[in-house]
């Protein structure tokens, strides 16, 4: 399985490191394909803009903008019509304004496309292109302001980093902003953003030939659209609360399994009271708890939020009994665990030395703690003419056995009637 700290990197070095081996040999490719590597990053990084549009993801929206507008500048930064003033700002725009803007885009929350905020950060976008735009209609030379600036005095800049290159700094402390969002809090969304922001550093930084720059670039649009598809995934097939696979994965799962299967229903005892006695928010972090300790069932099994404070367990090639030894432990696994609710209630002290210690308005906070157990009907499939569905009712018959018999326990269904 790939390790949380493996999962920003492993597609990009794919994907890069293919890219990058391979350009040696496309010589031999026939001529037509030179026009795909031509126009190719063009149409692909447009296709992957109007997706995200669709599927109102703002950073994947953002970051294909501004790698679009990136590559076209380097693209044509190689035109022999530019004047020095032209070249000198394609050089500002590709080498620090890009790197500074993919930077803040893996700063921003998802906020969507078709928003207020989606709005805002398009048209901070649109206000840069406008300014350079300006600037290049009446001859202004843009990097003049920076080539002579001195950012650190010479005594206290380290002889080792030639100050001169400090753009090159720009883009690896993008990189660094970038992958530390995607190390803190990994989503397909961020770690897509990230391989682009990669992609786009190394463009700039190895500048390589062109048609390298283009297989570099359908890579990177090969990166933001797994993030959106795996995001898409998430959306439709995880459950947001607990982040399980829902009722949607259970059912494809189930058309998946083969002869020999067993199947678990489990749920959170007496769970409607311990809602009404503690509230919603309380009750949404014991599934969360239940959640992430049926997760780490043992023995080949998958867990699923089937709905409610019901969660369901699939054991591929396991009979009733080895399943049941795996279930025991996570049964017991949650009845051992203490969750420790921390309530805050307004404070009521009249005494004057307590008041000089707590602001108006202040919270004393008063730490409870509660369990809770579960419930659990195992069934397994007996005969060829049983469907996955007809084993889940057999084991949600179990589960109300389980419940009836006192709660708390494995309940195994053998029998068919």
């Amino acid at each position: 399985m790939i390790d949380r700290i493996s999962q920003p990197f492993y597609l990009p070095a794919i994907f890069f490191g293919f890219a990058f081996l391979t350009s040696p040999y496309h010589r031999y490719l026939p001529e037509s394909f030179g026009s795909i590597l031509e126009l190719g990053p063009y149409w692909a990084l447009t296709l992957i803009g109007f997706l995200a549009a669709i599927f109102n993801r703002g950073k994947i929206f953002l970051t294909t903008a501004v790698v679009l507008c990136g590559y076209t500048l380097l693209d044509a930064s190689g035109s022999e019509d530019l004047s020095e003033i032209q070249r000198s700002t394609f050089a500002f725009i590709v080498t620090l304004l890009i790197p500074i803007n993919l930077g803040i885009i893996s700063l921003y929350r998802e906020r969507g496309v078709l928003t207020t905020s989606g709005g805002i950060r398009l048209s901070i976008l649109v206000t840069q292109a406008a300014a350079v735009f300006y600037l290049l209609q009446n001859n202004i030379n843009i990097p003049s302001w920076y080539e002579g600036l001195v950012l650190v005095p010479p005594n206290l800049w380290p002889t080792f980093l030639p100050q001169e290159q400090w753009p090159f700094y720009v883009s690896v402390i993008a990189l660094t902003v970038s992958l530390s969002t995607s190390l803190i809090a990994p989503t397909p969304i961020k770690n897509s953003v990230f391989g682009a922001t990669l992609g786009y550093c190394l463009l700039i930084w190895l500048q390589v030939a062109h048609h390298i720059d283009a297989a570099f670039v359908i890579a990177i649009v090969l990166l933001l659209a797994n993030g959106l598809l795996r995001d898409y995934y998430n959306m439709a097939y995880r459950d947001e609360l607990t982040g399980l696979p829902q009722r949607r994965a259970l059912n494809e799962q189930m058309l998946a399994l083969g002869r020999h299967y067993t199947l678990a229903m489990l749920d959170v005892d007496h769970f409607k009271k311990f809602n009404d006695a503690h509230g919603h928010d309380i009750g949404d972090q014991v599934l969360q708890m239940v959640a992430s300790q049926i997760k780490k069932v043992t023995g080949g099994g998958k867990a699923f939020r089937y709905g409610g404070e019901e969660f369901t367990v699939v054991f591929s090639g396991k009979d009733i009994d080895e399943a049941e030894f795996h279930l025991e432990k996570v049964r017991a696994a949650i009845e051992n665990y203490e969750m420790v609710i921390r309530q805050q209630e307004r404070s009521e002290d009249t005494d004057n030395t307590s008041k000089s210690h707590r602001k108006k308005g202040s919270f004393r906070r008063a730490d409870q703690k509660v369990s809770v157990t579960i419930s659990i009907g195992v069934a397994s499939r007996q005969s060829r003419n049983e469907s996955p569905d007809d084993v889940l009712k057999f084991a949600d018959e179990a589960l109300y056995k389980a419940k009836g018999g006192g709660r708390n326990r494995v309940s195994l269904e053998t029998a068919r009637s």
